[in-house]
């Protein structure tokens, strides 16, 4: 009876183990529709700075922009163990407007319709502790850089004052 239970018990085991097989197999295959949305909205920095748009675990090919002027479109190449590849294909917002992100991966043809947004500076002031930084920093860069050595250590109280934007038409009475 014991070497009957073994000999089963060994037999669900490897069963288990090639079922497992198949469907770690099965999920890859349709790794590369997973990743791929229909649409993004990114913001144009003073500096540029670049963007994931989609990664992917099958090879891409025919990578291109509608409009380079708006967004330029690159492809990353990223391999983890021996076989394991990844894609992931980056954008470069420039200036605001739209434009279609297009490329082909297992012989399907995907669109990424891209919403670039003009950087607007959303900060007044930043108080840290007894520090304040204009907001004046922030016309150029989304961030800024401080010395750590003056808070370290420290209990500080940080506060960020917004800059007023008007969003459509006067809602005063």
């Amino acid at each position: 009876m014991k070497k009957t239970s073994k000999t089963l018990l060994s037999f669900l085991l490897a069963f288990g183990m090639i079922l497992s097989m198949f469907a770690v197999t099965s999920a890859t295959g349709w790794a590369a529709d997973e990743h791929v949305p229909a649409s993004a909205t990114l913001v144009a920095y003073p500096k540029p700075a670049t963007e994931s748009l989609a990664s992917l675990s099958s090879k891409v090919s025919g990578l291109k922009s509608s409009n380079k002027a708006v967004v330029t479109a690159k492809l990353s190449k990223s391999t983890y163990g021996t076989s394991q590849t990844y894609y992931t294909i980056l954008a470069v917002p420039k200036k605001a407007g739209t434009a279609t992100v297009s490329f082909k991966c297992q012989g399907k043809t995907y669109k990424i319709k891209v919403t670039v947004k003009k950087y607007v500076n959303p900060v007044k002031s930043v108080k840290i502790g007894a520090t304040t930084v204009s907001g004046s920093r922030f016309k150029s860069s989304s961030e800024t850089s401080l010395s750590y050595a003056k808070f370290a250590e420290k209990k500080v109280k940080t506060t960020v004052t917004l800059a007023m934007t008007t969003l459509g038409s006067d809602h005063r009475k």
